[in-house]
């Protein structure tokens, strides 16, 4: 049995550095991705097109997915067979229960609100009742 042991050590050896070789290989990041992004000509398809730049020059192929938005990226996120694994959505949109699954990468932009309501008279809105403000500035 001792005269094996050279054979069983080597084969031991080997079965360990395939077994690590084969870990690593499974475990190495995607090359090919595809984005959901929104509509062809919108901002986020722009947005779209300047990732796959960037991505380029790392050997990564970025295939944009042009979708109706921000509802459907996030649907095609939660979707395994969609064949999508990253999406841009707005804020807020991928938060709570309908949302499980997704995980938010980061925070790209911000986008202004812009609330706009008639101007109330004095005989319409009394003094006492509540103003809206804006900042500091009154609203209304």
């Amino acid at each position: 049995m001792r005269r094996y042991w050279p054979y069983l050590s080597i084969a031991a050896v080997l079965a360990i550095l395939l077994a690590a070789a084969a870990y690593i290989v499974a475990t190495l990041p995607p090359r090919s991705i595809v984005m959901a992004t929104g509509p062809k000509g919108g901002a986020n398809y722009d947005l779209g097109g300047r990732y796959r730049e960037i991505l380029a020059k790392s050997g990564v192929e970025l295939k944009l997915m042009p979708t109706s938005g921000s509802v459907e990226n996030l649907q095609l996120l939660r979707d395994a067979k969609s064949g999508v694994s990253v999406g841009l959505l707005q804020d807020g949109l991928g938060v709570g229960a309908g949302a499980a699954g997704v995980e938010s990468l980061g925070t790209i932009g911000y986008a202004p609100l812009l609330s706009m309501a008639p101007r109330f008279s004095s005989k319409v809105a009394p003094e006492n009742s509540p103003v809206w403000r804006v900042g500091d500035q009154p609203f209304g």
